[in-house]
């Protein structure tokens, strides 16, 4: 998707700018790819739009692979690693992440999902007009685990 602007303010200055956003996706039953780039110029400021960030470039890729092991009770196991980096226009850092994940599927009807989320911050005057040099956050992890049903399923 690509996309252009221009607007014009009460006092007569104008501004212009684009955004583009190309994803690559490859599905399969066995091994699976998205990878996405996005690139926001800094007047890409649309007045009245879906989209509230401009000057920002970020990249990410997921790989995943599943399988479908011959169990009664596992009917599917699936694995994924997620990582992103996020940039602004003048090259400066804003954030980068990496997420491993291990879903299992019960009797195709519930899934549980383990992850690990780890990321880091770096925050400047172009996040925050208060801040005159680059802030860097330590790398955080965060844990967590998910449970979802598709319908509920009773057997006798």
């Amino acid at each position: 998707m690509a996309a252009y602007n221009w607007n014009k303010k009460l006092d007569g200055s104008t501004f212009s700018g684009s955004t583009v956003d190309a994803t690559l996706t490859r599905v399969s039953r066995g091994f699976n790819y998205i990878g996405y780039f996005l690139n926001r110029s800094p007047d890409f400021q649309p007045a009245m739009s879906f989209y509230d960030h401009s000057n920002w470039r970020e990249v990410g890729q997921t790989f995943a692979y599943q399988f479908w092991p011959n169990n009664p009770w596992i009917t599917r196991l699936w694995t994924e690693v997620y990582g992103a980096r996020n940039w602004h226009y003048d090259g400066i850092k804003n954030w980068e992440g990496v997420s491993p994940t291990v879903r299992v599927e019960v009797k195709h009807n519930t899934t549980v999902s383990a992850y690990v989320w780890e990321w880091h911050d770096v925050f400047s005057h172009v996040d925050f007009a208060q801040l005159n040099h680059v802030t860097n956050f330590p790398l955080v992890p965060a844990y967590g685990w998910r449970s979802r049903a598709r319908r509920p399923a009773f057997s006798v």
